[in-house]
């Protein structure tokens, strides 16, 4: 338990800049972290189209933006929870 809220704390102060102000884009490991998945996960959406990145000399890189429109389209297409899938 101690080790989520760790990770969660680091997750946050790793998202805010100097000054408070938001990070426009975050690495495949912080993407994973925040989705809930894995780094290969993220890669693969990345591979498929899916996810949108770019990269940045050697890293790749999601903007935030991304990564919370990514999730309102995961949320739209997945079926309503508690109903079944036909």
């Amino acid at each position: 338990m101690k080790e989520a809220r760790e990770m969660s704390r680091e997750f946050l102060e790793g998202h805010l800049g100097a000054g408070g102000f938001s990070r426009l884009a975050v690495g495949v490991k912080e993407a994973a972290f925040a989705l809930g998945v894995s780094q290969k996960q993220v890669r693969d959406w990345i591979a498929r189209g899916e996810l949108r990145a770019f990269k940045a000399g050697k890293r790749t890189l999601i903007r935030v933006e991304e990564l919370e429109g990514f999730v309102r389209r995961l949320e739209e297409e997945a079926p309503a929870h508690g109903r079944k899938v036909k």
